[in-house]
């Protein structure tokens, strides 16, 4: 399965909602958050708190992301900030999060 954008959860899907503070300290807290989902059927991902970016973060993100569409699991973006959305962006990460479609 691909990742999909903007899609709403199924009954079984885990949501997972990011914390305001992505920033490079708070990295490895969110290796263990996103470890914890990484053989999860259907996971949705919200990241409308997401304010304080670090490019390690989203590139946290996009490999999380990447090894889960490998494993065929479904990864879904249910919305996200705007910080988030220009910062995925700017870093060219939008294909590699499925990141297509969603709005700030």
């Amino acid at each position: 399965m691909s990742a999909s954008s903007a899609a709403p959860p199924t009954e079984d899907a885990v949501v997972l909602q990011l914390p305001a503070d992505l920033g490079i300290e708070s990295v490895a807290a969110l290796k263990q958050t996103l470890a914890a989902q990484l053989d999860a059927a259907s996971l949705t991902i919200d990241a409308t708190a997401a304010s304080r970016l670090h490019a390690a973060a989203l590139q946290l993100l996009a490999a999380f992301c990447r090894s889960r569409k490998d494993a065929g699991h479904a990864t879904r973006w249910s919305a996200a900030s705007a910080s988030f959305t220009d910062a995925v962006r700017a870093l060219g990460l939008t294909p590699m999060l499925g990141f297509e479609g969603v709005k700030a």
